[in-house]
């Protein structure tokens, strides 16, 4: 493995797992502090919306805000895993799936013992969900690259 390899393998390792500990310090805010900052976020959305006559709801706002917070992270595991391992994706594919799979359920279990909160079910499945867009984002990103290539 080249040297600029081993530096690109430890920025994307550092950043996926920095990114995992942002996701479960805001899992740790509790029932208050959590809606106190999606309210601020959604009145600013809003504001910068209003001019189309669309208003975000507080519920679509955390759903969505769970989707991205998973995506980014499903893009940085498996960038994570193209630079770290070596063979086909298939045999490979499951690192990234397994690790986004954990840091959902890990994710909702924290808001278990965190006042006001409560882990869903149904938000495993939307971050897990985030997860396979972010990998099938960088699967694509990857075919593309691949092609122009050849």
């Amino acid at each position: 493995m080249s040297a600029g390899r081993k530096i690109l393998k430890m920025i994307l390792i550092t950043m996926t797992v920095l990114w995992v500990l942002f996701i479960f310090y805001n899992s740790l805010a509790d029932g208050i502090e959590s809606a106190e900052l999606s309210g601020g976020l959604l009145q600013k959305i809003n504001e910068l919306i209003e001019s189309s006559g669309i208003i975000l709801s507080e519920h679509l706002l955390r759903k969505t805000a769970h989707f991205v917070e998973f995506s980014i992270l499903g893009a940085l595991l498996m960038s994570s895993m193209l630079v770290s391992v070596k063979g086909a994706i298939g045999n490979n594919i499951f690192i990234p799936l397994f690790c986004g799979l954990l840091t959902a359920v890990s994710d909702e279990s924290i808001q278990l013992f965190s006042d006001g909160r409560s882990g869903q079910v149904s938000d495993v499945m939307l971050d897990f969900g985030g997860v396979l867009f972010g990998i099938g984002c960088i699967y694509v990103i990857r075919c593309v690259i691949k092609m122009k290539g050849k």
